[in-house]
């Protein structure tokens, strides 16, 4: 909760510094430079949002999304998104978003903040895992199989956002 804090911090920041120096070109005066938070270590807030899912261990960051209130899950969502979009770190990205919406399935459905992000996830999600399965399926059928296993924990992802589709999110 605290790195998605920080990392909405810096965004806004970035934001109003850009919007600082809009008006300070139009009146001719020299932009000012934009200094990072170090906390960030020197990393944009999505990927300063990835470092830490990837440095905090399963088990204590399954513990972190189980408390995590509303507003910060639509904040993570949001990352998650960005990180999707960029390509990167693709399956924890998808294994946090699914959880997450797994375990705030309720309030989820009660938020229509959320409808948009997640139709949007949902798509992106699917494109890049429907890639990774198929680099993984080359590698998989000369390695000897594995491929219905994955196949299986991809339609078993998708099947989440099904639900919340049924249930009125996204629509």
């Amino acid at each position: 909760m605290e790195a998605i804090e920080l990392a909405d911090k810096e965004t806004k920041d970035i934001l109003s510094t850009q919007h600082a120096n809009e008006g300070r070109e139009a009146n001719g005066l020299s932009p000012i430079s934009f200094r990072s938070n170090p906390m960030l270590l020197n990393m944009d807030p999505p990927k300063y949002m990835l470092w830490v899912l990837k440095s905090v261990k399963a088990a204590e960051l399954e513990q972190a999304l189980l408390v995590l209130p509303m507003m910060s899950v639509e904040r993570l969502v949001q990352y998650l998104l960005v990180l999707l979009k960029r390509n990167m770190a693709v399956k924890l990205c998808s294994k946090v978003a699914v959880f997450v919406v797994k375990t705030h399935k309720k309030a989820i459905l009660a938020s229509q903040g959320l409808s948009r992000p997640l139709r949007e996830l949902k798509g992106v999600m699917r494109v890049r895992l429907e890639a990774e399965r198929d680099v993984g399926g080359l590698r998989g059928h000369h390695e000897g199989g594995g491929r219905e296993e994955r196949e299986q924990e991809h339609r078993g992802r998708l099947e989440i956002f099904g639900d919340l589709g049924r249930a009125g999110v996204g629509q």
